[in-house]
């Protein structure tokens, strides 16, 4: 596999999870057949980007069966409102303005943008499946981002453009970057937000490597690709989102990047530097604990399966499907899994074949423990489940640290 970003045949393996069955993907019955991948990152010598070592069919990971949609989580939903204002108080907009969302997933960020005549559009595989949660003036497309697919559905440039969790799914990502320039307008912004890969090393966050994320990105080389493609990096921000990401604002015009901004993003890169994550020693450190993560987590789920307690799971997500085959954790082993996404309810998880039902239907069968998959969102579900505990349940969070509370 050649850099994604250099095009060199130049990469270093760090870390392999192993052959999984595509993380995104949730069987509708035990008989069907799930695609297999190997999850291995390695480094690249010449662009320093760390990436996925091989490359999986686009069309099964969002095709009818990919279960993500981020209206139903309220934490992502108010995230979402919140960079929405922030990039409204960045640019402003009025109605002549066109706005585009790569990646718009369930509509949700464009639903948050309120102003009359503006014209919205949302490009992503998913939103065919989803069309009936956008607002219905939003024009969609439900191709996979290109210039000419945006510019079929609008006849000039865009004031605003964003790409929320998803610039680190792609093939070629400078090519991207550059087509996105040519969608820009001269005075406009483009927000990029995606998991922060130096934050996936310190909390040893493994479940974020998936075969849908081919790349993770520090600042460094974020910056790297975006300034190939004719942007000045503007601004960065940090949050918690996702376990710890990073949103960054582009522009073309050099003028608008205050000073402020500058020394800001030169105390990242200077941060980033001391982290030495030019090297192999990080990753191969990374590598290491999340070994003895898998060790330690397997041996306390032994020892409560050993007293004949019961444990169902949270959460059917990509991340949590990566932890449980990592981990070989199955249905021999979690019963269940509760979820609030109705379209998973019948499914399975890949390769474990654990049952998906309600979170209704897996409260009602009291299991002694609740193993918290999506556990980044860790205040949101301890007051969830506040009455569930308060009746002698128990709830697992498996990273950054292993907690039973």
């Amino acid at each position: 596999m050649n850099c994604r970003v250099s095009g060199l045949d130049d990469l270093k393996e760090v870390i392999n999870l192993g052959d999984q069955h595509y993380t995104g993907y949730f069987p509708k019955s035990l008989q069907e057949e799930v695609p297999t991948g190997n999850l291995s990152l390695g480094i690249s010598k010449s662009s320093n980007l760390l990436q996925m070592m091989h490359s999986f069919n686009p069309e099964m990971m969002y095709g009818d069966n990919y279960g993500y949609r981020s209206g139903l989580n309220q934490s992502m939903v108010q995230h979402l409102e919140y960079l929405s204002n922030y990039l409204q108080s960045l640019k402003s907009l009025d109605s002549d303005d066109v706005v585009l969302d790569i990646g718009s997933n369930d509509g949700t960020f464009l639903n948050s943008i309120k102003i009359d005549g503006i014209k919205r559009i949302g490009i992503d595989p998913s939103s065919k499946k989803f069309r009936n949660f956008y607002d219905k003036n939003i024009f969609t497309s439900n191709k996979f981002f290109s210039k000419d697919e945006f510019f079929s559905l609008s006849d000039k440039r865009a004031s605003l453009v964003v790409s929320i969790s998803m610039f680190y799914d792609l093939e070629d990502p400078v090519k991207f970057a550059k087509e996105v320039n040519e969608c820009l307008s001269d005075d406009g912004i483009w927000f990029l937000e995606q998991s922060y890969m130096p934050r996936m090393l310190e909390t040893i966050s493994f479940d974020t490597i998936c075969h849908e994320h081919y790349e993770y990105y520090s600042l460094s080389t974020l910056k790297n690709i975006i300034e190939k493609a004719g942007f000045y990096l503007a601004d960065v921000i940090f949050n918690d989102i996702n376990g710890g990401s990073f949103g960054v604002v582009c522009t073309k015009n050099k003028n608008l990047v205050s000073d402020r901004s500058k020394k800001i993003i030169d105390w990242v890169l200077d941060y980033e530097e001391k982290l030495a994550l030019n090297t192999l020693k990080p990753y191969l450190e990374f590598s290491q604990k999340v070994k003895f993560f898998k060790d330690t987590f397997i041996n306390l789920i032994n020892n409560i399966k050993s007293d004949e307690a019961t444990i169902s799971g949270i959460g059917a997500s990509t991340k949590g499907n990566v932890l449980l085959q990592y981990c070989k954790l199955d249905a021999n082993i979690i019963d269940n899994i509760g979820d609030v996404n109705k379209n998973k309810e019948g499914c399975f998880t890949p390769g474990t074949k654990i049952p998906i039902f309600s979170e209704e239907e897996v409260l009602k069968k009291n299991p002694d423990y609740l193993l918290i998959l999506p556990w980044h969102f860790k205040n949101f579900f301890m007051k969830r489940f506040e009455k569930y505990r308060l009746n002698g349940g128990k709830l697992i969070f498996p990273l950054p640290n292993i907690q039973i509370l």
